[in-house]
């Protein structure tokens, strides 16, 4: 939840935003340190036997994107829109062209952890150097109170955002399980394309409402997100169902 204190809290200042960065990215060392040691125990038990191979890269790459996370989120909340778009397309780009092109020369699975290392060192490199480094990395001693009153903000977003996440990936576990990493991988392929308008469509225009709503009162808030979401669903509906109705079984 911290991302999102920064960008809807114009009022944080240097001060809030170094409170984010320090426990957002601290938060992600931890849990890269945890699911690099869990990884073996647990990759027999999902009868993915070679993940283990990939984790300590795509833990990394996880980390450098939190570290990107922070700057981006001060760009959006300055409605700095067009940057962060821009790099984010770039930075697909990148990626797709580097994990073709890494298959293709061989390099297998490989090629999926080089390619997001690469995309996520870009993105830092390039927000960090779009924020004066003050605005997000200016060190200011830690405040109790600054920290409570980020943590009661964060922790029910970051309950959410664990529950979103299940409801979306966590049954790629139970098919690895039951049939194996080959067909987790078409299953995941297939799950992707269908959710295409959440994540193409949603989250992007999620990324500009959030910052724009901390501009507005509370009665204005509220009819723009009402405004909002039926225009989403009007774009986002005939989208699923034309996706679902052309897909092959």
């Amino acid at each position: 939840g911290m991302p999102a204190y920064v960008v809807s809290r114009r009022d944080a200042g240097r001060e809030g935003v170094f409170h984010a960065t320090v426990f957002h990215v601290g938060l992600g060392v931890v849990a890269a340190g945890v699911i690099v040691l869990v990884g073996a125990p647990l990759a027999p038990v999902f009868n993915t036997p070679a993940m283990t191979r990939y984790i300590p890269g795509l833990a990394l790459a996880l980390l450098l994107d939190r570290v990107a996370m922070i700057p981006e989120r001060v760009l959006l909340r300055e409605l700095r829109f067009r940057r962060v778009a821009v790099t984010r397309a770039v930075s697909e780009l990148v990626f797709s062209i580097l994990v073709v092109g890494l298959a293709a020369a061989g390099l297998g699975g490989d090629a999926i952890v080089l390619a997001n290392l690469v995309r996520f060192a870009f993105l830092v490199v390039v927000f960090a150097l779009s924020v004066d480094r003050r605005e997000w990395l200016e060190p200011c001693r830690l405040s109790w109170q600054r920290t409570r009153e980020m943590f009661r903000f964060g922790v029910p977003l970051a309950v959410a955002n664990l529950s979103h996440m299940a409801a979306r990936r966590w049954d790629n576990l139970l098919i690895g399980r039951l049939f194996g990493a080959g067909t987790v991988g078409l299953y995941k392929t297939a799950y992707n394309l269908a959710d295409l308008p959440a994540t193409h469509i949603g989250e992007p225009v999620g990324d500009v409402l959030l910052p724009s709503f901390g501009h507005l009162d509370g009665e204005a808030r509220k009819r723009a997100l009402v405004h909002a979401v039926s225009l989403l669903a009007l774009v986002m509906f005939p989208l699923a169902a034309g996706l679902g109705a052309t897909g092959s079984t």
